[in-house]
């Protein structure tokens, strides 16, 4: 009897082991089935044999695309069996979080079906729509959602563990510093030169050789009242104006933010004291503004509040609230269209446009760090109980896809993308009061 029970034991560890999403299923599959299957029988209670045929079938939320494709499966069974209406399977395939459909058969259906699931905070969404093909119209639209129960919720807390390891980091440490706030690469055809930010200095290093030489430094000059901080964060930015390049340097500890003349050559000279932080150039209606941010006084997040400063007249300041937020990354297709991820101060990463409508949010659970890199990467620091992660997802306008991932070993302080002879991360890490600067390059980039 012994072993009937072990045996029993293994086999459901491993089927727990390799099927986590068949957890989110029971719970939750009936639910969204028969919300589907009722809906269906009320529209077409009165339709007289009807050829209905999907339309679309999308996927906004954190479900993958296995879990996808079986919720269509369900759906396409639900169809089948309904005596009032014939159901036409026209599913070519799935790919990138949405399904492709033949649309000669959509042609031929008298009714088209849409499905899109979405992801708002903790609860699962599903909305159906119901066109009339013939008059091209939409006859129908509900809504159906659920909130995520705790085992669903440690379900999203699994995925967004580790999957590779070393097969997609290769670290590289530098000794050279103590301690950083950020780091700006700035690469050229004919060189990569790197700007350290530190607490009262920025170090300009060309790498050559596969070595990283000094090439300039500057000290700052502080002539306001420092505003302590628990601890010191700061980050650097790279704008153009004109002929001319900019570093702009934001302190927690410091109520200005100093921007600098760069050269082609690595050096770096003060230009001006200024109020906000200018992250990117973006353009609203003809006009050119700068989008800028304020650290929160003696904190380690930013205000509330965006600034929109006229590149024309400078005190020309557009105002945008928000929520304070720890980092913030700028994702641009024109000067006019963008959006941005960023980690609200109670670490939940979201997504939102120029547009400003509702912020689409992730099942992820963020720490304070953030940036974008090539190949739609988002890298983004995570907190699972009391370890530090380095997650790598690929991301588009709606949804994330987790890449890889590795556990820190010690505590983040710090992420900047860069390049050192390839694509990677840099970061500093503290463990046991000493901290390490570490440059994390990427494989397959």
């Amino acid at each position: 009897m012994r072993d009937v029970k072990l045996f029993f034991v293994a086999g459901l560890l491993l089927i727990l082991s390799s099927s986590f999403s068949l957890i989110f299923a029971l719970e939750s599959e009936k639910d969204f089935v028969d919300f589907f299957s009722q809906t269906i029988d009320l529209f077409f209670s009165s339709e007289k044999k009807p050829l209905v045929t999907f339309n679309y079938f999308e996927n906004f939320s954190f479900l993958k695309n296995e879990e996808l494709i079986k919720y269509y499966q369900l759906f396409a069974a639900v169809l089948e069996k309904k005596n009032r209406l014939l159901f036409k399977d026209n599913l070519l395939e799935f790919s990138g979080q949405k399904a492709f459909f033949n649309t000669q058969e959509q042609l031929r259906a008298d009714f088209l079906l849409g499905l899109k699931f979405i992801q708002s905070g903790t609860k699962l969404g599903l909305g159906l729509e119901i066109f009339r093909r013939s008059k091209r119209q939409l006859v129908l639209f509900k809504y159906f959602e659920k909130e995520l129960t705790a085992g669903e919720r440690e379900l999203l807390s699994f995925r967004s563990s580790p999957l590779l390891e070393d097969e997609f980091f290769e670290i590289q440490n530098f000794t050279l510093f103590e301690e950083i706030l950020d780091v700006f690469t700035l690469k050229t055809e004919a060189q990569t030169l790197l700007f350290f930010l530190m607490a009262d200095k920025i170090e300009v290093y060309k790498w050559e050789n596969d070595r990283l030489k000094r090439v300039s430094f500057v000290n700052f000059s502080f002539e306001k009242v420092f505003l302590p901080a628990q601890i010191a964060e700061g980050k650097i930015c790279f704008i153009q104006a004109g002929d001319k390049n900019y570093l702009a340097v934001g302190l927690n500890f410091y109520p200005d933010v100093f921007l600098f003349t760069v050269t082609g050559q690595g050096e770096i000279r003060f230009d001006a004291a200024i109020s906000f932080l200018p992250l990117s150039s973006v353009k609203i209606g003809s006009q050119d503004y700068w989008l800028a941010v304020k650290y929160e006084t003696s904190k380690n997040f930013f205000s509330n509040r965006l600034y929109f400063v006229n590149q024309s007249n400078q005190d020309e300041i557009l105002k945008k609230e928000n929520e304070p937020f720890y980092a913030l990354a700028i994702i641009k297709k024109s000067s006019a269209e963008w959006s941005m991820f960023y980690i609200n101060i109670d670490n939940r990463l979201k997504m939102i446009n120029e547009s400003w409508q509702s912020a689409l949010e992730f099942a992820v659970k963020a720490g304070n760090f953030l940036d974008l890199g090539e190949s739609n990467y988002l890298f983004l620091h995570e907190v699972e109980g009391e370890a530090d992660f380095l997650k790598v997802y690929r991301y588009n306008e709606s949804s994330l896809q987790l890449i890889a991932g590795r556990k820190i070993d010690g505590e983040l302080r710090m992420l900047r993308c860069g390049w050192l002879d390839g694509a990677g991360i840099w970061v500093m890490v503290e463990k046991n009061r000493k901290k390490s600067v570490q440059f994390w390059k990427i494989k397959d980039v």
